[in-house]
């Protein structure tokens, strides 16, 4: 017996092999950052689309209850209030499961813009024990809001024009929210 070989059959070379694992690694260098630029994006854009999806609740809400909501944002976060049409007090609202007091994703920056005046967000205000407080028909005690919210959402449908723009902290991660009078949303991703 001897031996048969097959010209057309060979290897790689180490060279060929070499090249290839090359392509394949810068391939995936320029990939992978845009992987996660776009998984760093999705983070403040999905803290814009919880708040849309939460505005335009609000805006329903209103019509169909006939109430007025109020939103103000805050630098790590952003809270709903109710007008109570008795008193004109604005409340807390703290028994609704979808419209209270939302926290933004770690390291977020938010910036609102209203009339086109530049806004400076605060934290909350602390509540004085010897505020007077609001009671409901029934003697219960109503929490009433320290502070006044930023955008109203009105029974008509109206809403506080309103710019809200997110940046992650260390990236250039943008989104932003506009709002017109009518309470259409649009959601912007990159800076134009």
């Amino acid at each position: 017996m001897h031996a048969h070989t097959c010209q057309g059959e060979r290897g790689f070379t180490l060279i060929e092999i070499m090249v290839t694992v090359f392509i394949i690694a810068i391939a995936v260098g320029l990939i992978l950052p845009s992987i996660g630029w776009v998984k760093k994006t999705q983070v403040t854009e999905k803290d814009l689309r919880e708040l849309a999806a939460r505005v335009a609740l609000a805006r329903d809400e209103a019509a169909l209850q006939g109430r007025n909501f109020g939103v103000r944002f805050y630098p790590d976060g952003y809270g709903f209030f109710d007008l109570d049409p008795d008193t004109g007090a604005w409340l807390t609202l703290s028994d609704d499961d979808l419209l209270t007091t939302q926290q933004f994703s770690d390291d977020i920056l938010p910036a609102l813009v209203i009339e086109e005046r530049d806004i400076e967000l605060e934290p909350p205000s602390k509540r004085d024990d010897d505020d007077d407080q609001l009671l409901d028909a029934f003697g219960n005690v109503i929490e009433t809001a320290t502070d006044v919210p930023h955008i109203v959402i009105l029974a008509s449908g109206e809403v506080t024009p309103f710019q809200l723009s997110l940046e992650k902290l260390g990236d250039d991660q943008f989104a932003m929210l506009e709002s017109d009078f009518l309470g259409q949303l649009e959601l912007v991703l990159s800076r134009e």
